[in-house]
């Protein structure tokens, strides 16, 4: 008993190729051991004892044939299953990338937003932008008064450089609708408001205007201490005098 389980375990370890060979190399075997029983002995004349080990012999090797084909079927199934499913998993695969160009080429064909003008809504739908940035945009742009630069984004709170090259080719900007301040007329606490204008500046301001009455343009702002070219540049986009 012990060397048939031993033969059964082993056997379980083989491949199909390998049983199918072991299986048939028993046939042979077996053909040889019938026949010189046979040629030895009439089968009549055979024992108990050897017609019951006959037997025994005659049922394992049919019950290894028996477990070479059913795994021989079950390996064909289960290689059937394998191939659907890698099949499928292409198939997936090949769905999203098609979708994924359908909408590059979407986004391609139409968007192209002017900064100034877009709501929170118009502006999610820009490649790197979300809820949250274009609120921060919005809100921006309403302190501002509008943007003259598309690289005016970078100053916007929480805009990654990586996001800001994803941005810059699906947006504009009209620098003719920008809301100006009126430098000579607007209130401290209006032109303190914007984020370009810092206190020392427009106690400046004040202090020139309620000496000078007025000041008539962008050279004369120049002359001021709290203000330097980086900062004339910027702010000379929003005040009218």
């Amino acid at each position: 008993m012990k060397l048939k389980r031993k033969l059964k375990y082993e056997y379980t370890l083989f491949t199909p190729k390998q049983r199918r060979g072991f299986v048939f190399l028993l046939i042979i075997i077996n053909i040889i051991f019938l026949s010189r029983i046979y040629l030895k002995y009439k089968p009549d004349e055979l024992s108990a004892e050897e017609k019951a080990v006959l037997k025994e012999f005659q049922g394992y090797i049919a019950q290894l044939k028996k477990d070479s084909l059913n795994h021989i079927k079950k390996t064909k199934i289960n290689t059937c299953i394998r191939n659907n499913l890698q099949n499928k998993k292409r198939e997936t695969v090949q769905k999203k990338k098609t979708k994924n160009k359908i909408n590059k080429r979407k986004y391609s064909r139409q968007l192209f937003i002017d900064l100034n003008i877009a709501d929170s809504i118009d502006l999610c739908k820009v490649r790197g932008i979300g809820p949250y940035t274009a609120s921060k945009i919005v809100k921006y742009r309403k302190l501002l008064g509008g943007f003259y630069s598309i690289e005016q984004l970078k100053e916007v709170y929480g805009m990654r450089t990586k996001n800001f090259k994803r941005i810059k080719s699906q947006v504009f900007t009209k620098p003719n609708s920008i809301r100006k301040l009126k430098i000579n007329q607007d209130s401290f606490k209006i032109i303190l408001k914007h984020p370009y204008f810092s206190y020392e500046l427009t106690k400046e301001i004040f202090l020139h205007r309620n000496k000078h009455d007025t000041i008539y343009s962008i050279d004369e702002l120049q002359l001021f201490y709290s203000i330097n070219d980086s900062i004339l540049k910027k702010v000379k986009n929003y005040i009218e005098f």
